[in-house]
């Protein structure tokens, strides 16, 4: 694996945790320094052990009948983010219409380590998480622990190198996607069975009659013949290849890859993008998507030539040149949608959400919000119905300023008697119809 990478990761790290808004705490430094070397021990490892798939899972994809995704432009909203590409404020707090905390539980077995996803359904709460390796933590919606699925090689266990989880609503069955396989659990985390997937994917969505695949890169494919220079793999329940599009563009150096999930799914609203790119895709179905939306950031893009050259040009060229780019930080929920900008050389992230209702965006580097009002919030992990899902670590200082302004009298004492060794608090918030 290319030395870089992991230099990008670290560097990844250390920009979240000294140049955003949210206020971390030195036990999340801590957890965020402890975690790269666990990065990087599991890309390794990945590398190293590349899934050889048999001939009976080859014709399992059933090739010969796989279709090339149509691609409708017609239907692309253009939003012109240019406004924004400066180190501006906007107030945040103003922008909020309601905020739902839930408490999560604290013992010896639910505690948390370095959230990597969060899954909101209608009873429970699903967590991915690197406590004690890859786990996944279950908590019903009032923050009650139910169980934890952990890492291992039993039947009820999790392997090794988890992808990505998601909810089957229509089944009610918890999916895991790990190591080439998916397993299967019902809502409170039993095990029912496991399948082998036979592709090689990063992250994945389902959809109303199997899965949305978004592949690793080209080399990862090879089985699948043709079909694998395509970044988008979607099959049926059986996992038959019924459809493949996007080719890769940028294929010299993909350190990139393994940053950023790139799919967003909100029940069957399934968004996904790529990196460096500024266009976002809605799935329409399996062998059709739209052009969602094509994010303007003309004044200060990234030249096109620059995204082919070598890895140590283009970072030369990102730190000592005013570029933006978009990486993929997309979440979109019922009623709006959030979009996050990365420059390397001011060293910021911008900031953007947007209502669908009227198109109006608001959005800068600099968040303001009131303290004695809020506890802090990290940008959204994931979304539920209206709601954007973050989570947070209330910080000394926020806990000292914090009154009972928004939240009850109740609320605030429970906040306030949160210590070190308690778990986050999930932060379900809402945004107003800001015009």
């Amino acid at each position: 694996m290319n030395v870089a990478y992991y230099l990008y990761i670290i560097f990844q790290c250390l920009f979240v945790s000294f140049f955003s808004n949210a206020n971390l705490r030195m036990k999340q430094l801590l957890i965020i320094v402890a975690t790269i070397s666990l990065i990087a021990t599991s890309c390794t490892k990945r590398e190293n052990v590349q899934k050889k798939f048999t001939e009976k899972e080859v014709t399992q994809l059933k090739l010969d009948s796989t279709k090339k995704i149509i691609v409708n432009n017609k239907k692309s909203i253009n939003i012109d983010l240019n406004p924004f590409l400066n180190e501006g404020s906007y107030n945040f707090g103003e922008m909020i219409k309601s905020i739902n905390l839930i408490f999560l539980e604290s013992t010896d077995e639910s505690i948390l380590s370095n959230i990597k996803d969060i899954v909101v359904t209608e009873t429970n709460i699903y967590i991915l998480d690197d406590y004690m390796g890859d786990g996944i933590a279950i908590f019903k919606k009032n923050g009650e622990f139910i169980k934890r699925i952990k890492k291992g090689q039993g039947p009820d266990e999790i392997l090794p190198n988890v992808k990505k989880i998601a909810y089957d609503c229509e089944n009610d069955k918890l999916i895991v996607f790990h190591n080439h396989f998916f397993s299967f659990f019902t809502k409170d985390g039993e095990y029912v069975m496991r399948k082998m997937v036979p592709l090689n994917g990063y992250s994945f969505a389902i959809t109303p009659n199997g899965y949305l695949f978004h592949s690793i890169n080209c080399l990862n494919n090879t089985h699948i013949s043709n079909e694998k220079e395509y970044q988008i793999l979607i099959t049926d329940k059986s996992f038959k290849l019924l459809s493949v599009g996007f080719p890769y563009e940028y294929t010299k150096d993909n350190i990139y890859e393994g940053l950023n999930r790139y799919i967003n799914s909100n029940r069957q609203n399934i968004n996904f993008t790529f990196k460096f790119t500024n266009d976002i895709y809605k799935y329409t179905n399996d062998y059709n998507v739209d052009l969602k939306y094509r994010l303007n950031i003309s004044s200060k893009e990234i030249p096109t030539k620059l995204l082919n050259e070598k890895y140590e040009v283009l970072m030369s060229n990102l730190n000592e040149n005013n570029y933006f780019f978009f990486m993929g930080d997309y979440v979109e929920n019922n009623t709006h949608d959030y979009f996050r900008l990365m420059n390397l050389h001011s060293r910021h992230y911008t900031y953007i959400y947007r209502n669908k209702h009227n198109g109006k965006c608001i959005g800068g580097v600099n968040r303001i919000i009131d303290r004695s009002s809020f506890i802090p919030l990290n940008e959204p992990i994931s979304t539920y119905k209206n709601y954007f899902v973050s989570y947070s670590y209330p910080t000394d200082e926020y806990i000292k300023l914090l009154t009972a302004k928004v939240f009850s009298k109740a609320t605030v004492k429970k906040i306030k008697s949160m210590t070190t060794d308690s778990n986050p608090v999930i932060l379900l918030y809402d945004l107003k119809d800001f015009q």
